[in-house]
């Protein structure tokens, strides 16, 4: 199974890391956490980009729209980000 890690998920996405880690924090990427690592792996990450693919037939490919997060939610690293 193919892992990444989140900074690598971001330049996959070709998003900042803090919007990567959001976007973990939330559920909307599903992690995997070995000890302090998050991981990301390569399945779930083409089912995130497949679900949010705009141009498509809405019951397969959801709505393309990535979820909201707001300032005052914690992220997984423990840190506050602000949006």
């Amino acid at each position: 199974m193919n892992m990444l890690t989140l900074r690598e998920t971001a330049d996959e996405l070709r998003l900042g890391t803090t919007k990567t880690w959001q976007l973990a924090a939330t559920g909307a990427i599903p992690t995997v956490r070995l000890g302090r690592r998050v991981l990301v792996t390569r399945q779930d990450l083409d089912q995130f980009i497949a679900d949010h693919r705009e141009g498509g037939d809405e019951s397969t490919t959801g709505s393309g729209q990535l979820p909201v997060v707001h300032g005052s939610q914690k992220v997984s690293n423990g840190r506050r980000s602000r949006v």
